[in-house]
């Protein structure tokens, strides 16, 4: 195996990427604005076990209080001396 990182290509535009039970995947945008998931794993038994969740089951809940990114470090108020 080579120390060099091999380069993923995706079949479309990138719209977000994941890592999850050691696979890289990207949701994909296809050329009729279609999204589908592409992944590409570590091993055979790392793509095993991704298809076999997908396979069994996929659960997807909205909550509408899901922090998706963490909001700015808003910064300390400087201190006000002799005032």
């Amino acid at each position: 195996m080579s120390d060099k990182q091999e380069t993923i290509v995706y079949k479309g535009k990138v719209i977000q990427n994941f890592t999850i039970l050691g696979c890289k995947g990207a949701i994909v945008e296809d050329s009729e604005g279609k999204l589908h998931i592409e992944s590409t794993c570590r091993d055979k038994a790392a793509r095993d076990k991704l298809a076999a969740v997908f396979e069994e089951e996929v659960v997807i809940r909205v909550d509408p209080k899901v922090v998706l990114e963490e909001p700015p470090v808003e910064p300390a108020p400087e201190p006000v001396i002799g005032g």
